[in-house]
């Protein structure tokens, strides 16, 4: 609505330099002010919670922080995030490959919002209305959905482990300057080269290692560490059959994710 925002919480993560992320809160006038590294370009996001839901911003905005060091900001240097504080909605509930309902799933959509499933397998996330949204979870193929308009009922987005010459895996490792030194706890996410979400890893083990099951085959592939995307490298996912529980997936290129 144009309206001042207070309470949302700003994050902003550099998007050159995997380092971690910043974070403040927008005062009484939705005004907020973030400290950065002096030249880094960062990726600049907003979430809102309300009724128990978090809701976030469209989409981050990427910005070049000044070269000049300063004790302060104002509001021409940060750029305005606009927060959809009635929005639709997307829901469904996650099975695993027996049928039974995955309870603490923790389901993303392309539009920001993010939440785990229920004791049932039940998620239900905002979203913008009248909107494409994909919605993803680690060792599930993304689903796309169009969201309905404002107070309308939740589009349905069921997530079911999917197996078949059709679905592909791929499999890797990320480290830090050199191949010798892994690391752990990243999450990779998959995106067709179109960028449309495909599917979500879980972190990466003590060995840097991360699978990614669910994607369709012979499709190109831009692998990218979460949350800022920074990075990442350019693979195909291979013929298909596969899968992480097996250990016959495509193995692609390994990632580095950071290296000054």
């Amino acid at each position: 609505t144009g309206q001042p925002l207070a309470g949302a919480y700003v994050s902003a993560s550099f998007a050159g330099v995997f380092l971690g992320v910043f974070r403040a809160t927008t005062d009484s006038n939705g005004f907020y002010c973030v400290p950065v590294r002096i030249g880094a370009l960062v990726s600049v996001n907003a979430q809102y919670s309300q009724s128990g839901l978090v809701v976030s911003a469209a989409n981050p905005v990427q910005v070049q922080a000044s070269s000049t060091p300063s004790t302060g900001c104002s509001a021409a240097t940060a750029p305005v995030l606009v927060i959809d504080t009635a929005p639709a909605c997307v829901s469904g509930d996650v099975l695993d490959a027996a049928g039974a309902p995955v309870a603490g799933a923790t389901v993303y959509s392309s539009s920001g919002g993010f939440g785990a499933t229920n004791a049932v397998g039940f998620y239900q996330l905002p979203a913008p209305a009248n909107s494409p949204v994909v919605v993803y979870s680690a060792g599930y193929p993304a689903v796309s959905v169009t969201t309905g308009a404002t107070g309308s009922a939740c589009a349905n987005a069921p997530l079911r482990i999917t197996t078949g010459s059709n679905i592909a895996c791929v499999s890797s490792f990320i480290y830090q300057c050199n191949t010798g030194n892994r690391y752990p706890n990243v999450t990779v996410i998959a995106s067709d080269l179109g960028g449309t979400t495909l599917g979500l890893s879980l972190p990466s083990n003590a060995n840097g290692e991360y699978c990614i099951d669910g994607l369709p085959a012979n499709t190109g592939l831009r692998l990218q560490p979460t949350p800022n995307g920074s990075g990442g490298v350019l693979a195909n996912s291979g013929v298909g059959g596969g899968s992480c529980a097996t250990n016959s997936c495509n193995v692609v290129p390994a990632m580095d994710i950071f290296c000054f």
